[in-house]
């Protein structure tokens, strides 16, 4: 799997190994934008030793998933429940999905979103734009933890077609 965005790159390996490189979200712990023209390899113990299966990148911070169904976040803003910035993986913890397995994640620019084996939408970060589909619009931090999209506007056939497939857990 390859993920890209403005700032950075990931790789993640049959193996499960994740290498990063460009800058920002990379998670190699600089707390500074840093730029790696060559990919990194982020040693499976930042992530309890559990493969990864998906990673994304946004402009200013990362997101991984493990089968372990963990979800890792690094960069900027990016982590749940605090602004730090110093570019590691942090997990976020399962209560804030009410204990729900994660079987996707991705990244936008300055939010990120998951689904979860129920096939309900997570999502957090930015909201400037609306990006996060519930609240208000907001000018300040967004949402530093995971909030429950309703589920009443995606009931088209494409989102009732994911739905179908996370049901039968065919990933």
């Amino acid at each position: 799997m390859i993920a890209s965005s403005s700032f950075s790159n990931a790789v993640v390996t049959k193996q499960g190994s994740l290498f990063t490189w460009g800058s920002w979200g990379l998670g190699l712990g600089h707390g500074r934008r840093v730029k790696n023209s060559a990919p990194v390899y982020i040693d499976k113990a930042t992530f309890e030793a559990s493969p990864i299966i998906m990673a994304a990148c946004g402009f200013s911070g990362s997101i991984a998933q493990t089968k372990t169904r963990g979800v890792w976040t690094c960069g900027k803003k990016q982590h749940v429940g605090t602004h730090a910035d110093d570019d590691l993986y942090h997990c976020i913890p399962a209560q804030y999905f009410h204990d729900k397995k994660v079987v996707m994640v991705t990244s936008g620019d300055n939010h990120m979103l998951s689904i979860d084996t129920e096939g309900m939408l997570w999502a957090w970060g930015d909201n400037r734009y609306g990006q996060l589909c519930c609240g208000a619009l907001d000018e300040g931090e967004g949402e530093t933890q995971p909030v429950l999209v309703p589920p009443e506007p995606l009931t088209g056939p494409k989102w009732r077609m994911w739905r179908q497939v996370v049901n039968r857990q065919w990933w």
